[in-house]
This record gives C-alpha cells, structure tokens and sequence, in this order.
C-alpha cells in the first residue's frame, strides 16, 4: 500500500499531477507565444479554440487528480474523485472530437457544431451510467481505454498518410511514452505494489503525462504553423 506523506494519502501522484498541470500551462503558452502571432497577420487558423478548450480540461482534470490523491483513502473523497474521473473522459471526449475536425479539415463554426453533437451526446450517456446507474471504476477505466485507442487510431491513420511532415514525428514518441506507461496503469507492481512506499503504478502513469505532454504540443504547435503556412491568405 501507498504510504502517505505530510498528511497527503498518495504524494507520488500528487505531485506527478501538478507537474502535468504545470507542463499543460507552460506549452499553452509556448502556443501562444509561436501560432497565436500568426492571426495577426491575417493568417487564419481555425483550431484555436480547441487546442485552448483541450488544455482548459486537462488543467481542470489535473487540479482535480491532485486534490483527489491528497484524499483518496483517508477521508471521504466522493466530490474530488467524480470530480477526477469525469474530467479525464470529458477530455478524452474532447480530444477524440478534435481529432476527427482536424483530421478531417471539418473548420466552419456550423460543422463544428454538428460535429460536437454524438461526442456530447455520449459523454452525456456516461455521466447518466455513473452518476445514477452505477459507479464502477473499472467500467470507467474500460471506456477511457477505449476512447484512447480510438484516439491513437485516427492520428496514426493521420499520420502515416502524411508521414513527409517532419512534425508528425512528435505524434509518434507522444503514442511510445503513453504506449510504454500504460502497463503501470493496468498491472501492479511487484511485491506490495510500490517502489519506495510512495510510487505505485497509478502515480507512474502519472509520470508519464509530463514528457507526453511536451511532445503532444510540439505535435499540435508544428501542425498548426504547417496549416498556416499552407492556408495562408497573404
């Protein structure tokens, strides 16, 4: 089991959730400082607003997941743990909805709409089965592996029919990081389950989010000025 640490029930995660936290932030602003000129300019990218609605959730999720860990076994956690739980689908969600109106150049305010609409229609379907149906982890751990693949699956495609792009490369090292952590997530570690009595599998995961984090945004950040440059009205 976890030993707490300084009043605080699962530290490791605590503190791996505030490092991705910070690690959303701070490439938020790298995205800023590097597309957001470009609109200036008359140089028109219609994504904007996704990638800042993305790191919005995932911030949400991740102040969250730090409050959550602080206490999940000691005290009752009922509020914080939807609060985590709901959050890391409602991103993933996101992220899938994303995924398909950029991969398929989907950029007039009417598509995104009519895109948002089975997206938000599911995630409404699992907030239903969870709030009043039944609060199951590992169902909540099912769909999000799910969403996940599916995710993966529609860059992977993205990808490898635009491989001639230097950035797609980013994509790549992003799906091995998360690849290779997803088995800290799935399976517990040996002995009692921990490395030094603070590092279980789930605060490992939670490592993970740091450096995939970087390497998505670098992903996101060199497609964007791809799309600029290629759309360009000057």
């Amino acid at each position: 089991a976890v030993q707490s640490l300084w009043g605080v029930d699962e530290p490791a995660s605590v503190f791996f959730s505030f490092a991705d936290l910070l690690a959303h932030l701070s490439v938020c602003l790298v995205y800023v400082k590097k597309v957001r000129p470009f609109s200036k300019r008359g140089q028109v990218y219609p994504y904007h607003w996704v990638w800042f609605t993305y790191t919005f959730l995932w911030s949400l999720t991740y102040i969250s997941s730090s409050y959550f860990h602080t206490q999940s076994i000691t005290y009752n956690a009922r509020v914080p743990e939807r609060m985590d739980y709901f959050g890391v689908t409602a991103t993933l969600t996101f992220l899938n909805y994303a995924g398909l109106v950029r991969t398929w150049g989907i950029n007039r305010k009417g598509q995104f709409a009519i895109a948002a609409v089975p997206f938000l229609l599911f995630y409404l379907r699992y907030l239903y089965f969870m709030s009043f149906v039944l609060f199951d982890y590992g169902w909540h751990v099912d769909v999000n592996m799910y969403l996940a693949i599916l995710h993966t699956l529609q860059w992977s495609v993205w990808c490898f029919r635009n491989r001639s792009r230097s950035y797609t490369k980013w994509f790549w090292i992003t799906t091995a990081i998360i690849a290779g952590a997803t088995p800290f997530e799935i399976f517990e570690l040996p002995g009692d389950g921990t490395l030094l009595g603070h590092f279980d599998g789930h605060s490992l995961w939670h490592a993970a989010g740091f450096p995939s984090t970087l390497t998505w945004h670098a992903f996101v950040i060199g497609d964007a000025l791809w799309y600029i440059a290629h759309h360009s009205k000057l």
